[in-house]
Parts: structure tokens; sequence; C-alpha cells
């Protein structure tokens, strides 16, 4: 829900609420076509956005979704492809959307696993530009543009990052990189390399959204099966406690953004961790701790009306028990688990 965070009374209490109202929270959304990306709506109006869609048909239609009235602080909507330097690049225009890169569709990938949105419908010779040069005008200019990064690039992410290290080193705390374990796109680099190139820049993965494929020769609707981890969305962090337990100083620009990533990506522990790790106010223990776990209690709740639906759905309909159960599965699918308590 739009503003469900920063509109909360515990938000607007704190410090967070006068950190972020004057200067604003800042989220790079590389790759946003269809629209921004979710996860920063919860704290919309206090987010400066800065998104970039290269295929020209996508950034018009991002332009004219958020032509009127938008709900960020801010946002800047750039045409223009993302990689390591400027230079002139060709970008494969697929079927779908979604899979536009500036890297080749491997056809034999796309027809071993039938995916046709792989398909290349046209090409266009566009120019590259680096992350870090994008960026430097926009950052002298309204300070904080990049403190969140979401990568979503079809294979492309790892000359992106190579293209972004000064804004890696100097600002970014938190990092979506969408990645892949198999090469969809000729000559791209996978999981393995990007999480390297991240490890070395101080960051720590913290959770990995996952999603599979299969060759499809059998039919889902009746048999389960194990499928092929084809590619993540994987979620890193700078983690202050990576080799030590805080350090009791004043919250800082940074710790408040790292909390506020956690917070929105739903790391509620770990922006515990945050608040207890460094000295801040008793007012802002109070707010933000109590903010915390309402958010967590809130995400409890809905899984119990969720799981209210699915019994009904079940008895409703039990002939179509298996689909049922596994779309309830895969939706709440997550990085969280309680083996360390029982049921009594």
């Amino acid at each position: 829900m739009i503003d469900s965070i920063s509109r909360h009374p515990d938000f607007i209490s704190s410090s967070l609420e006068r950190v972020f109202a004057g200067d604003p929270f800042g989220f790079t959304d590389v790759g946003s076509v269809g629209g921004v990306h979710p996860l920063i709506l919860p704290v919309a109006s206090r987010t400066r956005c800065t998104c970039f869609e290269p295929d020209p048909d996508s950034h018009e239609a991002l332009t004219e979704l958020y032509a009127g009235e938008n709900p960020f602080a801010d946002l800047v909507i750039h045409n223009s492809a993302l990689a390591e330097k400027d230079e002139m690049r060709r970008l494969h225009v697929t079927k779908s959307a979604v899979n536009t890169s500036l890297l080749e569709p491997d056809p034999g990938f796309a027809s071993r696993y039938g995916v046709a949105g792989l398909e290349v419908t046209h090409t266009v010779d566009i120019p590259t530009r680096s992350l870090d040069g994008v960026l430097a005008h926009d950052r002298e200019e309204k300070r904080h543009v990049a403190e969140l990064v979401k990568l979503d690039c079809q294979g492309a992410e790892y000359d992106i990052l190579l293209g972004a290290e000064e804004i890696i080193d100097r600002e970014c705390i938190a990092l979506i990189c969408e990645s892949e374990f198999a090469e969809m796109y000729s000559g791209q680099k996978t999981f393995s390399d990007v999480d390297l190139f991240l490890r070395e820049k101080g960051f720590v993965l913290y959770g990995l959204e996952p999603h599979f494929v299969s060759a499809r020769n059998l039919d889902r609707r009746l048999c389960e099966t194990e499928e092929r981890l084809l590619w993540v969305d994987a979620l890193y962090f700078k983690d202050p406690f990576a080799r030590h337990k805080g350090n009791g100083r004043e919250p800082t620009r940074k710790v408040a953004s790292l909390f506020l990533a956690a917070l929105i990506s739903r790391h509620y522990a770990f922006a515990m961790e945050i608040l207890d790790g460094f000295a801040w106010s008793p007012e802002d223990r109070e707010h933000l701790g109590n903010l915390v776990r309402q958010c967590a209690e809130k995400q409890r709740r809905q899984l119990e009306r969720d799981t209210d639906r699915l019994l009904g759905d079940l008895a409703a309909s039990p002939d179509r028990k298996y689909l049922i159960v596994k779309k309830f599965i895969d939706a709440h699918r997550s990085n969280s688990n309680i083996d360390f308590l029982t049921v009594s």
C-alpha cells in the first residue's frame, strides 16, 4: 500500500521523518518496465526515484504511466541503456518486453524450455552510459539518489555494476539484483560472478527470491516435480554487524537508510538489530521498535487470513486441491523459517 509506512504515526514521530522529509531516500530502479518496483511504495512520499528504461516504447509507456500526479517525492525517468562504459550497443527487443536486453538471447535455451518471450522482434542501436556517469549530476543536484539500487536488466547486471563502482562504494547500502544461474543470453555473467563482485564491495547476501524452469514435458496441473533453478532476485545489504556487533555510535544517514531498506524488504529482525546496535534516542527506540513489530505482526495476520481463504477454497473445489495448495505455497515462499519453534 502506498505510504503505509511513511504515514504511520510511529514513523512520523521518529527521526526518520525528519531525515527523509528534507532529503528523500534515494532509490535507483534500473529496468523499470511496467512501473517503479512496488517494494518502494510503502515509503513513496519520502523516496526520490530514478528510473532507467532503454527500450523507446517501454520508456514512453512508463512516462505516460506517471504523466499526471505520482506518489513519489521526486521521479526522474531516463531513456538510457546502462553498461560499463559509454559506447554504441545493440538492444535486442524481444516479444516479451521484460526480456529485452543488450545481450542476444540464446535460441537454444529458448527452444529447450519453450520461452517464447525471448524471441527477438527487432534490434535498435543505442548509446550506453555508465550508472556513475548518469547519476553524477543528479547526486550534485539532489544529494542522495542511489541508497537502494535495483537491477533487472536481463543478463547485463554485471556489466552495469562495473560502471557503478563509485555509487556502490560511496552511497549504496542495499542492492536488489536479478541474476541467472544459466546463460539465457549469449556471453552473460551468471550469479557466481555477480556475488563475488558484490562481496568484494562489502555487501552481504541476505535473501534470494528463486524462479524455476522446466522443459514442460509433464502436465504441471497433475504432476509434482523439482525444476531447474533459473534465476533469482538477490538482496544484498552492507551489513555493519558482519565483523562486529555495532559500535554504539549515533546513527548516521547510512544507518537510517539501512534501517529503512531492511524494513521495506521485510527483514524485520535485521531492522531490530540496527535499532539495537546504534545509539538511537529513547524516542526513536520506542517508535521505530513499535513500527517494526507492527509491520511484522501485520505479515503474520495476512498469512492467517490467506490460510483461512485457502481452507475455504479447498472445501469449495476439492478436485483442484493440488493447484490451490501449490499456488498458496508459491505465493508465500519466503526467506523465513521457524524450525527452532515447536507447535504445542
